[in-house]
């Protein structure tokens, strides 16, 4: 078996889990001009790089993760509309500080396809305070993605998986009430009676992944570790494999799904997607 070195990670409902109602993209604030922002710090040897754009999508790549490739994923939430807000309060020139200091960062902005760039340090004198607070927010989202985490089993439960779904599109989404779950669930086996796994929604939602339709079976989803840290963030691993070497998969289409029942947490959660390949008669 092969696992992919590539990671994938999917942040959902960060803090408060608000606005996680059947989340598969990110709010969007209409009035809101901006396109990405990213936050750069430090030189080559120690260093971290994130930028998010309005629809949620981040990348982070830091030389913590000991030369893994970006983590990509989704922010949502209550966290991306308080982005939104502290970018809207930045000046609208540029930036840049007086002087020189070690912990100099650079943050730019696109709107509508102009670039503004903003560049200040924690010694500076006269740093706008909209500078700062942008700075801090992006800053602490990288720190807690990056933060060490230990096993936690109890926190995540498998309600269902196969090979066989009516929804044919690859989708992730996150359910907070017994409704949204009814729904899909019809959605996912129409024609029948819709029976509803036991979740405890005070204490928990559903995360439900479907990978699409394959051309062939020897594909599957299945829950790997579940990770927690002391920042509350929860990192749930999610294995997807496929056929490899000396495989003769049946013709047969397929459509693996995998519904789970993940623990709420005071932090966030975060989808961590593994790769693996699975070679035949060798």
């Amino acid at each position: 078996m092969m696992r992919s070195v590539s990671m994938t990670i999917l942040a959902v409902c960060a803090l408060t889990w608000v606005g996680c109602a059947s989340q598969t993209t990110a709010p969007e604030d209409e009035s809101s001009s901006w396109n990405w922002v990213r936050l750069h710090e430090g030189d080559t040897d120690s260093y971290s790089d994130l930028s998010i754009g309005a629809n949620g999508e981040f990348a982070l790549d830091s030389s913590s993760r000991g030369g893994e490739s970006p983590a990509r994923g989704l922010l949502a939430g209550e966290r991306l509309e308080t982005l939104a807000r502290l970018i809207g309060d930045l000046p609208l020139e540029t930036y840049s500080a007086q002087g020189s200091c070690e912990d100099e960062y650079v943050l730019s902005v696109t709107r509508d396809g102009s670039l503004r760039t903003y560049r200040g340090s924690d010694c500076a004198e006269g740093t706008p305070a909209s500078l700062t607070s942008l700075r801090d927010f992006l800053a602490g989202f990288a720190a807690e993605i990056d933060e060490p985490q230990r096993l936690d089993a109890g926190a995540v439960r498998v309600l269902a998986s196969g090979s066989t779904s009516a929804i044919r599109t690859a989708r992730e989404v996150v359910l907070d009430d017994r409704d949204e779950l009814f729904a899909l669930i019809r959605e996912h086996r129409p024609g029948g009676i819709v029976a509803l796994p036991p979740v405890d929604f005070r204490n928990e939602v559903v995360v439900a992944i479907f990978a699409g339709e394959k051309q062939s079976d020897g594909y599957s989803l299945s829950h790997g570790a579940t990770l927690s840290g002391d920042n509350g963030w929860l990192t749930v691993q999610i294995i997807s494999t496929e056929p490899g070497r000396g495989c003769e998969p049946a013709s047969t289409k397929t459509q693996p799904f995998l519904l789970l029942a993940v623990a709420r947490t005071e932090g966030g959660m975060v989808l961590d997607h593994i790769s693996e390949v699975e070679d035949c008669g060798f």
